[in-house]
């Protein structure tokens, strides 16, 4: 009986070294594609940070070229970002802004997006050329009358705006009879 015993034993420790070793054997399998996805993953992101041009400069337009490039708003050479609508003009008129109906300007990779005083909008934005917004989308919620003017007037301005500017800490778009001023908006994410 001791014999008999023994084999059980024995066959259970062998049954049980065998699927130790398979069990250690796939771990470094799967420490090897975690590792080779993480560091696709960050080369592929680096890749993206970087973004050279031919020439070793940056990959698309700058500001000192009248396009936008990626940044923080307000520094010295960016007009991507994120900015507040604290004034504008359209035909001599003062648009109004109220702190019930915001009005903001998302710029980035050739796209203007926002709040528009009700509505949220989007649009192309073209810099070869300027500063020129495409055909304007737009949700269509209906707000109190004062948001629904500041609203139209705002978007109306806004597609005539064929240029950009910085200014100390803000942007600001002009075209024919239109003047928007923008402040880096505090509350962008």
């Amino acid at each position: 009986m001791a014999r008999t015993t023994g084999r059980r034993d024995r066959a259970a420790t062998t049954g049980g070294d065998v699927q130790r070793r398979i069990r250690a054997a796939a771990q470094p399998a799967r420490a090897t594609a975690a590792v080779s996805v993480l560091a696709a993953a960050l080369l592929l992101v680096s890749a993206c940070a970087t973004g050279t041009g031919s020439d070793g400069g940056s990959a698309g337009p700058s500001a000192t070229d009248g396009g936008p490039t990626s940044g923080t708003p307000g520094t010295a050479d960016r007009t991507d970002g994120a900015w507040a609508l604290t004034s504008g003009e359209v035909d001599g008129a003062a648009l109004t802004v109220t702190g019930g109906a915001p009005v903001t300007l998302l710029v980035e990779d050739g796209r203007v997006s926002g709040t528009s005083g009700c509505n949220t909008y989007t649009a192309s934005l073209d810099t070869s050329d300027g500063w020129s917004v495409g055909d304007i989308g737009l949700t269509r919620m209906a707000c109190e009358p004062a948001a629904m003017a500041l609203e139209k007037a705002y978007l109306d301005a806004l597609a005539e705006v064929d240029a950009a500017a910085l200014t100390v800490g803000g942007l600001e778009l002009t075209g024919p009879d239109v003047t928007l001023t923008f402040a880096a908006d505090p509350n962008a994410a």
